[in-house]
C-alpha cells in the first residue's frame, strides 16, 4: 500500500514538475527566425514574437517607455524605468482570452539580444555582469508577449552599458 502511495506522490511530483517546465519554455524561448527578411520588424523577428500595432490614430495616445540605469555602490545594476499611457498587469501576462488593451501588459529584458525575462514593475537589478559592454533593451509587451510597435517600430527602451573591473 505504501508502495503505491510513494508512486503516485513521486509520479505527481514529476508530472508537475515536467508540465510547469514545458510552460516556462513555452513563453520564455523563442525561435530566432532570420530577421533580415523585414528590416523594420527586425528586433520583432529576431525574438519569435508577434506584433500589437498602435493605429495611426491612437499615435498621441500609444504606451511609451524610457529608463535610467545606473550602477550601486555595491556593484548591482538598478533600472528605474518611466513608462507614459501604460500600467503593468502581471496578474494577465500569459492569459489567453484577455481583452488586449493598448495601454496595458508587461516588459521583456533582453542583454545583448537575449531575453532574460519579464519585468512587471518599474524598478528592477539586472543581473550579475561580467565586464564588458552591453546592449540593454526593455520593450513594452502585450499579454501574449507580443510586443507593442508604433510605425514598424517597437515600443523599446534601448541603452549600452560598460561594466568594469
Amino acid at each position: 500500500m505504501y508502495r503505491i502511495i510513494s508512486f503516485f506522490v513521486i509520479f505527481s511530483f514529476v508530472a508537475t514538475t515536467l508540465y510547469f517546465y514545458q510552460e516556462s519554455r513555452h513563453h520564455h524561448s523563442h525561435p530566432n527566425p532570420n530577421p533580415h527578411d523585414h528590416p523594420h520588424t527586425q528586433d520583432v523577428m529576431a525574438h519569435g514574437l508577434g506584433s500589437i500595432d498602435i493605429p495611426e490614430e491612437q499615435a498621441e495616445d500609444a504606451p511609451t517607455i524610457e529608463g535610467v540605469i545606473h550602477e550601486r555602490r555595491d556593484g548591482v545594476w538598478q533600472v528605474t524605468l518611466k513608462t507614459s499611457n501604460f500600467t503593468f498587469t502581471p496578474e494577465k501576462a500569459g492569459l489567453t482570452g484577455v481583452e488586449q488593451r493598448l495601454d496595458e501588459g508587461h516588459a521583456h529584458l533582453y542583454i545583448n539580444g537575449e531575453k532574460i525575462g519579464s519585468i512587471f514593475e518599474q524598478k528592477i537589478t539586472l543581473p550579475s555582469l561580467a565586464p564588458g559592454t552591453y546592449e540593454i533593451k526593455i520593450s513594452l509587451n502585450g499579454h501574449n508577449h507580443e510586443v507593442f510597435t508604433l510605425e514598424g517600430k517597437e515600443i523599446a527602451f534601448k541603452t549600452e552599458v560598460t561594466v568594469t573591473d
